[in-house]
This record gives structure tokens, C-alpha cells and sequence, in this order.
């Protein structure tokens, strides 16, 4: 005969008391949890800058999770929810980073696949009109949108001959695709000498902050004091910096005005005459108050250098790189063996330096050394 386990008595109340247990654990839980969440620090930058780094984040994302879809139905939202969501979801995105910004919703339009929304941002006391696009669903935002129109053949330009052909390139100085056509060039200006004529100008505006601004000015007023063989060699020096590994904005821009200052010195340029020269561009010109002012810029994003709006309106100059040989825009692979072709195609009687031959390697966009693959970029 079996002998019956003896039951151990439950506790009165047990299963009251494992809930009241479980609780407070959770209550725990909660509160440790909420002392680690950090605090938004305050953001003192410019809020285009933030939006520039939240649409290349945004546009990366929205594309894989589009692709992601499965092709499952979607229900589609009215014009003004999508807009409201947009606002909503901005509000929240920066007051998180400690930047709170108004959104007020301008125009919706439908485009058929996605709504065109125009908001009026405004934050720190300066309001800005943008341009963004949201899916029918809501549930994604493009920043930037454009329609791809059918490209037809693209006729090249020929430059018309002459005893002495003009090189005219027009640049944006942080322009990655303007760094790559300079030094694609600077061996073939080198080799030709003083059989042509070159000069470097600059886009009327900067796409990539105000450091381009005064770097603009910087080698406007080097060409102008020292002349072109000092300018290419601080070209030569400056668009070389190492700016692998770095991972942010400041640090980039950073890197890159030391490298400026290092090759002046270097270069033995004298900087008394070079910053007063800047200084009197920025009063004939109001460059400190176009920097300072977004009210002035294009498009409320990109700041102007009308240093040279005359000659940009004389070639329809629109984006870095542009090139003119005698007058006429050209289109040539970034490579100097292909670029010495194309200024020799110019000539009347080609010196005997166009028979030399030099590297088709092209050169790579951006700053630092090394070849690249492609000749089509453009800022712009």
C-alpha cells in the first residue's frame, strides 16, 4: 500500500502575494529603465544641417523598406493626413534632439504615387519653406524628389581652335566631382604651361556649408595675388588631404581648413596679403552677412558667392565641375590624358607637348589621392 505524500500547506494568500511580487519587480524594471534613458542634449547647430543628415538617413531607409514590401495591399490615407502625420512625426524627431521646430503645412498636391507636401519649418527664429514627399500610406517621407524624364543623346561640344586656347574651369572648392576635375587637370596645365591660358572660378553659390564660402574666397584671392602657379600647387596641396576615416560633418570641415592653413605655410604664402584680400571681398561682396543671414540663401539650403555672377550668367554655369574651352562648355572624361586631348583639340598648330602622353587613370572624386570609375558627377 502506498503511503500518500504529506502536502505541505500553502501560505494564505500566496497567489496575492506572487502578484503583488511580480508588480512591484515591473515597477523596478520601469524605473531602472527610465534612469538610463539619456537626456536630449540641446542642439545650438543650424537646423538645415540636421536635415540634410535625417534625409540621407530617411531616403537610405525608406528605399529598403519600399523594396521590402512584399507587395502587399496598402490602404492609402487622405492628403492631409499624410501631411499632418509628416508635421507630427518632425515635431517629435527634433524636440528628441533637443531642437524643437513648427511645422506648418503650406500645400499637399497629389502626384498620383506619393503626396508633394510644402511645409514652412521654422526653428531658432528663422522660418524656411521645404519640399517633401510622403507615400500614399503615410508611412514613409522623401526628402528630395525628382522625375525621371526620358534623357535623350547628349550632344558634346567641340571648342573652337585658337593660337593660344582659354581654360576656364568653375568650381564649388568642397565640390568632391570639382576636387576630382582638378587634379585630373592640374598635370595637364602643368605640361602645357604657358602656351594656354587658364583661369579657376567659382560656382555662384556653395552647397556645402559656409566653410565652402570662404574657401571659395581664399583661392579666389590666391590666383588673383600669386597667380596660377602658386594657385595649382596649393590646389595640388589642399585637394590631396586625407580625409578618410572621418566619420562626421565637423570633423570634416574641420580637417579640411587645417589642411588650407598648413599648405599656405607651406607654400610660403603670405598671409597678411591673403586675409586682407578675403576681407575686402567680404565688404564689397556682404559675404559675412550672406553666411550668417539663411533668408539670403537658395532655396532657404544653399548660400550665394556672387564673387563671379557675371561670368556664371555668360556660360549658364549651374553646377561643380564646368569646364569652357574658348567659350564653349565641354563635357570630358576626369582623366588628364583625356583632358590634355581635349585642350590640344583646341589648339591651331598643337605645340609638341600634346604628343606626350599622360595618365588615363581617372582621378577619384573627392579629396585624398587615387584613381576612380566614373567622370559623371556633378554638384548641382
Amino acid at each position: 500500500m502506498r503511503r500518500k505524500k504529506k502536502e505541505v500547506p500553502k501560505e494564505e494568500g500566496a497567489p496575492e502575494k506572487k502578484e503583488k511580487q511580480e508588480k512591484e519587480v515591473k515597477k523596478e524594471s520601469r524605473e531602472i529603465k527610465k534612469e538610463k534613458k539619456p537626456v536630449a542634449k540641446s542642439y545650438n547647430g543650424p537646423l538645415l544641417g540636421v536635415l540634410a543628415i535625417v534625409a540621407i538617413l530617411i531616403i537610405a531607409g525608406a528605399i529598403v523598406l519600399v523594396q521590402n514590401n512584399g507587395g502587399k495591399g496598402t490602404a492609402y490615407v487622405a492628403p492631409n493626413v499624410a501631411a499632418n502625420k509628416l508635421t507630427t512625426w518632425l515635431k517629435n524627431y527634433f524636440a528628441a534632439r533637443g531642437l524643437p521646430i513648427e511645422a506648418k503645412v503650406v500645400g499637399v498636391k497629389d502626384l498620383g504615387t506619393v503626396y508633394e507636401v510644402n511645409l514652412l519649418l521654422s526653428a531658432q527664429g528663422k522660418t524656411q519653406p521645404v519640399t517633401y514627399y510622403v507615400s500614399k500610406d503615410a508611412k514613409y517621407f522623401f526628402p528630395i524628389g525628382i522625375e525621371m524624364k526620358p534623357i535623350g543623346k547628349v550632344e558634346l561640344s567641340k571648342p573652337p581652335k585658337s593660337k593660344k586656347p582659354n581654360v576656364e574651369l568653375f568650381v564649388m572648392s568642397y565640390c568632391p566631382y570639382g576636387v576630382q576635375m582638378e587634379k585630373a587637370l592640374i598635370p595637364v596645365l602643368n605640361l602645357l604651361g604657358n602656351k594656354i591660358n587658364f583661369s579657376l572660378h567659382f560656382v555662384n553659390y556653395a552647397m556645402h556649408g559656409p566653410q565652402e564660402v570662404w574657401e571659395n574666397a581664399r583661392q579666389y584671392c590666391i590666383q588673383k595675388l600669386f597667380g596660377r602657379e602658386v594657385l595649382l600647387k596649393y590646389l595640388d596641396c589642399f585637394d590631396k588631404t586625407n580625409v578618410s576615416g572621418i566619420t562626421s560633418a565637423s570633423e570634416y570641415y574641420k580637417k579640411l581648413e587645417e589642411a588650407s592653413k598648413n599648405c599656405i605655410k607651406e607654400l610660403n604664402i603670405d598671409e597678411n596679403k591673403l586675409n586682407a584680400c578675403v576681407e575686402e571681398l567680404n565688404k564689397e561682396y556682404n559675404l559675412w552677412e550672406i553666411v550668417n543671414n539663411r533668408a539670403t540663401w537658395i532655396s532657404g539650403r544653399f548660400p550665394p558667392f556672387p564673387v563671379e555672377d557675371n561670368l556664371n550668367a555668360k556660360y549658364g554655369v549651374q553646377g561643380s565641375p564646368t569646364l569652357i574651352i574658348n567659350g564653349v562648355k565641354v563635357n570630358v572624361v576626369r582623366s588628364p590624358e583625356a583632358l590634355k586631348e581635349a585642350i590640344c583639340s583646341a589648339f591651331e598648330n598643337p605645340p609638341a607637348e600634346c604628343n606626350q602622353t599622360l595618365s588615363s587613370q581617372q582621378t577619384s572624386p573627392g579629396f585624398g589621392e587615387g584613381t576612380g570609375s566614373s567622370s559623371a558627377g556633378q554638384c548641382g
